[in-house]
């Protein structure tokens, strides 16, 4: 379980990676999640979101592709966060806290 765990806290990072750097993206052109997830985007907007989101190598997709792929980054970021939470409850990352806490109160 230790091991599938690990595993999933590398995914969970690479997830939480990916919604930092989508976050940014989005900035970049003014817009929140909220808005660019389900609000009309213009023409030139969208093409700079294809290019900056890596979408399909295409030179402009359409708002029903740009709102699916910020939906599914927050959907994937929402898992790795509750999977972090899951590991620190219970998981590695609760064991590596119990072991620093042993290191800790042995050495005070």
């Amino acid at each position: 379980m230790l091991g599938a765990d690990v595993v999933g806290l590398v995914g969970a990072h690479g997830a939480l990676m990916e919604v930092k750097k989508t976050g940014d993206i989005l900035a970049g052109q003014s817009l929140n999640w909220s808005k660019a997830a389900t609000d009309p985007i213009s023409r030139p907007m969208r093409r700079r979101l294809t290019e900056q989101l890596e979408l399909q190598g295409a030179k402009r997709v359409s708002a029903h592709n740009v709102h699916a792929v910020v939906k599914q980054r927050m959907l994937d970021g929402i898992t790795g966060a509750l999977g972090m939470t899951g590991s620190a409850m219970t998981g590695a990352i609760h064991e590596m806290i119990i072991w620093v806490r042993s290191k800790e109160t042995r050495t005070s």
